[in-house]
């Protein structure tokens, strides 16, 4: 555009045309134009110029200093650069051209900065309706192209909003129902700008502090490490990150509870050492070490004491079947913390701990089961708990056991996952009974004997 203007006003002066003599009243409002000028009353100045104008079209006195009064004053540079040029027209012969030439460039320069900040703005605002008015007010603009290209753009997502609009809608619906803040930042990474985005951040922070509170709570339930503790910590959070992991830990603390009142009326160090390798872990386990030792310090006793052979006889053989009693529910017991476990690891060492236990062989199927399955055993070393009941139902079905689906119900037992674990649930518990029935007559009575046990604790 400078390069146009450029041209135009080397032709103006190469055909410039003399400029008539003005008459006297076109003076007079020039004179009185110049009065304004001084006293600094702008907009007088400018008015009295162009009335002189009016009766004088040619005035070149007139167009330089309303060009002055535009470019210095008003800063209105279109207009100014008009009567700068309308000067050079008819003074071409003027000793001042070359700084009334200086004074188009600087007008020019300055017009296609007002026009680059008006474009600038329109794009700021990013409104059709803003691209539109531009170009209404610049009609000539070198960015008319690159306007238009943008309408286009903005016409194209005009025509998209609504399928746009409830495609957001329904990502911030399923982020509310998640109702954790690794869902509503997901939402936020991919929809940073939309509407929802300011009342997603702030959940995100209330979530964000809500987690952590739960999460400071969840360890010092662990810390506590009583059954109470953990209780009271799922009927707070029963639907948290950590109810899996603490409805995991409560059924281990139970377990552990029916073992020590078994291992303790049995009175049997057999089944206190049992109990400390298994449960060693628990609230209970420095209680049964001081009994282990009172038993370890009485059993020294009685030997020194050397009974009758008769009556000791007696009493080997009503030992020898408590031992076996406590030693067979010590098995049981091991085997139901095997199950609860429910990892490949737990299970292999309960078959390496009882061999000829019953569940001896289930147990080293379910532990190749688990083998196979890819990243069960990274999952299991990590012991990471997860954070919503997607994850969960993901991990449970991936274990597809029995002891996983209940530890899921119980952690969630509302929603659709529920129910289709009650179905899976179903499935197993069936499957599970048909196997029993191949079983030997003596391992379904040691199956018996174990669930009675457990229902009688």
């Amino acid at each position: 555009m400078r390069w146009c203007v450029a041209v135009a006003f080397a032709c103006v002066l190469s055909v410039g045309v003399g400029a008539a003599q003005p008459p006297p009243e076109a003076v007079l409002r020039k004179e009185a134009g110049n009065y304004y000028l001084k006293q600094r009353v702008y907009e007088k100045a400018r008015d009295e110029y162009l009335a002189s104008l009016r009766m004088a079209p040619d005035y070149a006195d007139a167009h330089y200093n309303l060009g002055v009064v535009y470019f210095f004053r008003l800063r209105d540079y279109p207009r100014a650069l008009y009567h700068f040029v309308r000067y050079a027209q008819l003074r071409p012969e003027a000793s001042d051209l070359d700084q009334v030439r200086e004074l188009v460039f600087q007008a020019l320069e300055r017009i296609e900065a007002t026009e680059r900040e008006a474009y600038l703005r329109a794009l700021d605002r990013g409104t059709i309706e803003a691209i539109e008015t531009f170009l209404q007010e610049h009609p000539d603009t070198v960015y008319r192209p690159d306007a238009e290209r943008k309408l286009e753009i903005l016409r194209r997502y005009e025509e998209e909003r609504e399928r746009w609009q409830g495609e957001v809608g329904a990502a911030y619906q399923q982020a509310l129902a998640r109702g954790t803040p690794e869902a509503m930042d997901a939402f936020l990474s991919r929809y940073p700008d939309v509407p929802q985005a300011g009342e997603a951040r702030r959940l995100l922070d209330l979530w964000a502090k809500e987690q952590a509170a739960e999460s400071e709570a969840f360890q010092k339930a662990v810390a506590e490490g009583t059954l109470a503790a953990l209780e009271r910590f799922l009927k707070a959070h029963p639907q948290g990150r950590y109810a899996l992991e603490a409805q995991r830990r409560i059924d281990h603390l139970a377990a552990a509870e029916k073992a020590f009142r078994i291992a303790k009326k049995s009175r049997s160090i057999p089944g206190l050492e049992a109990f400390l390798e298994t449960y060693g872990d628990t609230p209970h386990q420095a209680e049964a070490r001081q009994l282990l030792e009172e038993l370890r310090a009485e059993a020294n006793r009685v030997e020194q004491t050397a009974p009758a052979p008769a009556p000791a006889a007696d009493a080997e053989e009503t030992a020898r079947r408590a031992r076996e009693e406590v030693l067979r529910a010590q098995a049981d017991q091991a085997w139901a913390e095997a199950e609860a476990a429910d990892t490949a690891e737990a299970y292999e060492a309960f078959r390496a701990a009882y061999p000829d236990h019953p569940m001896a062989e289930e147990a080293r199927r379910r532990a190749a089961v688990l083998r196979e399955n890819d990243g069960a055993e990274a999952e299991a070393a990590q012991g990471v708990p997860q954070a919503t009941v997607e994850e969960d139902w993901r991990r449970t079905r991936r274990e597809d056991t029995a002891e996983a689906y209940r530890a899921f119900l119980k952690a969630h037992p509302e929603g659709e996952e529920a129910e289709a674990a009650r179905k899976r649930l179903e499935e197993l518990e069936a499957r599970i009974h048909e196997a029993e029935k191949s079983l030997p007559r003596e391992k379904r009575k040691a199956l018996e004997r174990y669930r009675k046990m457990l229902e009688g604790q």
